[in-house]
Formats: C-alpha cells, structure tokens, sequence
C-alpha cells in the first residue's frame, strides 16, 4: 500500500492500512495482507447471505436487509443497507427509492468461518472485524469522504449529494433480478421488525492479551 493517498477520500486500503498499523494488529504480528484477506472474506460471506435470502447485521456500523419490494405484485426481491441509527443518526443517508418488506431473519458475522478462510485465530478476527468497521465508522461520522469496496458486495460512497449510500454490486443486483422471496410471504413494513440495533451499536476495543497461535 506504498503511495497511498492520506487526503482522498477513504477506500478499503486506506482502511485496511489503519488498522494493520493500530496496537492490536501490531502486537499480534498480523499483517496487512491478513487484514485485506479478512475483509475480502467478510465481503464474501454477505454476499453469500444476501443470496440465501438473510440479512447480516454488521456490529458499530450498520445491517443489510434483504425481502420482497413492498407493493410489487411479482414479488421482486432486493437487498437494503442502512447505518446504525441510534449511532450515525446525525448521518445524511441515501435510502434506496423502494421499501424492503417480509421478515428474513438478520444474523451476525460467522467469525469461526471468516477466521478459518483468513487463517487467523477467531478471536482475532472478530476482534479485527470490529476494529475495521469502528475505524470506518468514526471516519464516517467526522465527515470524511469514504469510498470504500465490499468485493462481490458493492462500495460505500459518499455521493455526489454528500449522502452515505451503498451501491450494490452490478452481478449481485443481476441474481436478485432473477430470484423470488423464498422466505416468508410479503407483509407490511413495520420499523420494529428490524430492530436489530439493541446492544449491538458499539464494540469495545480494549486490547485484549496477546493471542497464541491454537
């Protein structure tokens, strides 16, 4: 990550290459490239899920959803992002021109899974996945610019409008074109069946000790 650009706008380099230089990373010897791997992993596994039809709540920053588009009779089914709203509620967001129904469940990140596919210990990589969403999430809310990539995922931007928004990635958005809501029938929208953001806003990052290799 030679060269980089400290005054543009916030990508997943930039991203990747705070939190490999922070303490914890630095202590535990884990290097950048198992961070890029890491998030790679992370990106994958959302993707994944978006695809069998459940959302993934991501801890510190935000959840994506995934249901029938309210109001459509051929049940067209579309994926959603939005940012936590108790933590980023003074953040301008873009919101998607269609509402996002039904109640697919929304889980967690499977850390023993992303921690197998990175080759890291889990408690590293969950403590890593934390950091890396925190540290995006405070750039965030200081107003940074942010364009940041999910690989298979898609990118949070900063639009033109100076809005947070997710721009889904164009062959995901191609495979639910193709899909139909396979999980519970279409029903109205209620804000209550998302609230997912109990107790799950923030992620203390105190330095834990050391991790040995198992």
């Amino acid at each position: 990550m030679e060269g980089y650009n400290f005054n543009g706008p916030l990508d997943a380099d930039g991203l990747i290459l705070e939190v490999s230089s922070g303490t914890f990373a630095f202590k535990n010897k884990i290097k950048a490239n198992n961070i890029k791997l890491l998030w790679d992993k992370l990106s994958i596994f959302i993707s994944e899920t978006l695809r069998g039809q459940k959302g993934v709540l991501l801890p510190n920053l935000g959840n994506f959803r995934i249901g029938p588009v309210v109001g459509e009779s051929k049940k067209k089914i579309r994926p959603a992002f939005s940012l936590l709203e108790g933590r980023y509620g003074g953040v301008s967001q873009e919101r998607p021109k269609y509402t996002v129904g039904g109640k697919a469940p929304i889980i967690q990140p499977n850390y023993g899974l992303l921690a197998t596919g990175a080759a890291i210990h889990r408690g590293a990589c969950q403590r890593l996945i934390a950091e890396l969403l925190q540290r995006l999430g405070v750039h965030i809310l200081s107003g940074r610019s942010v364009k940041v990539e999910f690989p298979t995922l898609g990118r949070l931007v900063t639009n033109r409008a100076g809005r947070i928004e997710f721009v889904f990635d164009g062959l995901l958005a191609e495979f639910f074109e193709r899909e139909h809501y396979a999980v519970i029938r279409e029903m109205a929208y209620a804000p209550e069946d998302y609230d997912v953001n109990k107790g799950l806003q923030a992620v203390t990052l105190e330095d834990p000790p050391l991790i040995k290799s198992p």
